[in-house]
């Protein structure tokens, strides 16, 4: 769910960019888009970083396992030899901060960059 946001706002920010020389208004508008679905990806990658440091527990979705079976057998083998990988884990790290946190870090700076170009865009517009 985390890389959700980085893929909407990236063919919202290529609209964006097609329409900024004609229509600095709309571009504002998806400018604002962009910064909504930032925003909403911090808050999943802080969710994310709650579960790993135990302040929450995680969803039953948090594995994964299952995708890309077509049969009850299929299921079965691949819940059988998946490795499993809990959501409470920090995989990685750097400076005490896993990727979910530096996730919540880039997620914010980039919500503030498409808040302040929308509000370029809008004065450009006015």
């Amino acid at each position: 769910y985390q890389r959700i946001p980085y893929g909407i706002t990236i063919v919202v920010g290529l609209i964006a960019a097609a329409v900024t020389a004609r229509n600095a208004r709309l571009a504002g508008l998806l400018a604002l888009v962009c910064a909504v679905a930032f925003a909403g990806g911090a808050t999943v990658a802080a969710f994310h970083v709650g579960v790993e440091q135990g302040w929450w527990t995680a969803s039953s979705a948090c594995t994964g396992i299952g995708a890309g079976a077509r049969t009850a057998e299929e299921l079965g083998r691949l819940l059988e030899n998946a490795p499993v990988i809990r959501c409470t884990d920090i995989q990685w790290s750097l400076f005490g901060i896993s990727m979910a946190g530096y996730n919540v870090l880039v997620s914010i700076g980039l919500t503030v960059f498409a808040l302040l170009t929308a509000r370029e865009l809008s004065r450009r517009a006015a």
